[in-house]
């Protein structure tokens, strides 16, 4: 536990497991670094830990994460000295954890699209190509296996994003398909139009802000 994080300041100490965060339960540090950037500021947090076999539950503000600069990640203040090895059989073990990774990464996608509107200050740790190529060589320099582990989420986000019903991607299409179906007749070209318009300009907006906190976080956080 780092001296004066927010992490100290609520009460948590060495040896805490981190059980849920905002009641979605903490299987690994990526479960943890998912729930803490899915918080908004001007929210408090839950967190369940356990300690000597007990439960203990705290919460912390989400101005504290940020505390050190608006555009870095939160920062809660803890460091994991120990690593938990598990031996997992065959094929079908390893099928079963790799479709469970795949569903907390599309999961934590679609919370985070989610939040964009629900908590638009969310936007902040959104990554452009400047971050994608950064987590790319950062993973190289440790092993091969993060490097496709990075490269598989990258793939899997990018899937997801498709599905969002913005601008040219394919999840205005299927919107239109589904409203056609719905309404029995199709959608006018002019709102079509309007729409995609709309949500491109919305789509660059995004690009262009994610990319700035890119550039802030390389070359001044």
């Amino acid at each position: 536990v780092a001296p004066g994080s927010a992490a100290e300041e609520i009460g948590l100490q060495v040896g805490d497991r981190f059980v849920a965060i905002e009641g979605t339960s903490v299987n690994s540090l990526s479960d943890l670094k998912m729930g803490l950037m899915l918080g908004a500021e001007g929210r408090k947090l839950g967190l369940k830990v356990e300690r000597n076999g007990t439960h203990r539950e705290f919460t912390v503000a989400s101005e504290a994460l940020f505390r050190d600069s608006a555009w870095t990640f939160p920062q809660l203040g803890v460091q994991v000295d120990a690593f938990e090895v598990r031996d997992v059989g065959g094929p079908v073990d390893w099928a079963a954890l790799s479709l469970a990774d795949c569903g907390r990464v599309v999961d934590g996608s679609r919370r985070f699209f989610l939040g964009l509107f629900k908590h638009p200050t969310n936007a902040r740790h959104a990554s452009g190509p400047i971050g994608m190529v950064r987590a790319i060589k950062q993973t190289s320099e440790v092993r091969l296996t993060a490097l496709l582990w990075v490269a598989a989420m990258i793939s899997m986000a990018l899937a997801v994003f498709n599905l969002v019903p913005a601008a040219i991607l394919d999840g205005t299409r299927m919107l239109f398909a589904s409203l056609h179906i719905a309404l029995g007749k199709a959608i006018p070209r002019r709102v079509q139009s309007v729409y995609t318009a709309v949500t491109a300009m919305m789509l660059v907006w995004l690009m262009i802000f994610s990319t700035y906190g890119d550039v802030v976080r390389l070359f001044i956080a």
